[in-house]
């Protein structure tokens, strides 16, 4: 577990590296390490599906499945453009990044709290995992809130940020040069945080699964 814990703080600490140019090299490490050990994650959720499909309660935890690979995935796509924006030194590509980011995060505050909501909680309910159903609403509130506190940014990106969006180029490069980066990034920090505590609270639950599977 405390690995998992230095896997899933390495994001939170490159917000904080990446502000200052000498550790930028460490920070990018950092990232590649927290990006293969995040695929290193993936496989095992996997692994775990393709085990319980195999048991007599084969289809009882596919919410949980879909909704854990989904979050692991995003994280993923999340880190890995981030660190393309902050490494990169062509203006045309970390403007490219910051759009690419910007609608990844969007999609994922816009899905994340119908997938950890109602579907989860009665497939919780039904299957001897309903102890998990408070820390689960408390994470996805965070995300809720999260979504809440910056939906006018959040709007304003969405309809301009993409490029297919708006017809209106120097809107676009404007947008994508000025303040949304900021908020970006501070939004990314926040998604980092809340999704540390997501992984954890998953880690017990695949626990609790397999347990539930050898019975």
């Amino acid at each position: 577990m405390s690995n998992m814990k230095k896997i899933f703080l390495t994001p939170t600490k490159l917000i904080i590296l990446v502000k200052y140019p000498l550790f930028l090299l460490k920070a990018k490490r950092l990232s590649i390490e927290h990006i293969r050990l995040t695929n290193n994650q993936i496989k095992q959720t996997q692994t775990y599906w393709k085990l319980h499909q195999k048991t007599k309660q084969s289809k009882k935890f596919n919410e949980y499945f879909n909704t854990a690979l989904y979050c692991s995935i995003t994280l993923r796509d999340i880190s890995i453009l981030y660190m393309d924006y902050i490494t990169t030194k062509n203006k045309s590509k970390q403007n490219l990044y910051s759009r690419l980011l910007s609608m990844t995060i969007i999609e994922f505050l816009e899905d994340i709290n119908f997938l950890l909501g109602k579907n989860l909680k009665q497939e919780f309910e039904s299957n001897e995992l309903k102890e998990f159903i408070p820390e689960l609403n408390n994470i996805n509130k965070k995300f809720a809130l999260l979504k809440k506190e910056n939906n006018k940014e959040l709007r304003i990106i969405r309809n301009n940020a993409s490029a297919h969006k708006t017809k209106d180029s120097l809107k676009l490069i404007n947008l994508t040069d000025k303040t949304h980066v900021k908020e970006i990034e501070k939004i990314t920090s926040n998604i980092f945080i809340i999704q540390i505590e997501l992984y954890h609270l998953m880690r017990e639950i695949e626990k609790r699964i397999a347990y539930l599977d050898l019975r």
